[in-house]
């Protein structure tokens, strides 16, 4: 009879501990995904905060129209544009 007990408790403390070390696991991958989803998500606060100020700065007519002239090199009726090439 004390052999039978004794066989279940074992039994029992050897499920028990195994759960804990499945569940230790499982923790530990949660957390690294965790840490990783943070670092994504502060990755897109800070792309969300450039494109909000960009919006801002483009919002003004004047800044879209600077910024229209210098990457594309356009030019009001009646303007001329020079471009400098520099030697190599």
């Amino acid at each position: 009879m004390r052999l039978a007990i004794i066989i279940v408790l074992t039994l029992i403390i050897g499920l028990i501990s195994y759960q804990h070390i499945r569940f230790f696991y499982e923790w530990r991958d949660v957390e690294a995904e965790h840490a990783t989803l943070q670092n994504q998500l502060q990755t897109i606060k800070k792309e969300n905060e450039n494109i909000a100020e960009d919006l801002n700065y483009f919002q003004n007519p004047e800044n879209l129209e600077k910024e229209v002239r210098a990457q594309l090199n356009y030019k009001k009726q009646g303007e001329k544009v020079i471009i400098v090439v520099p030697k190599q």
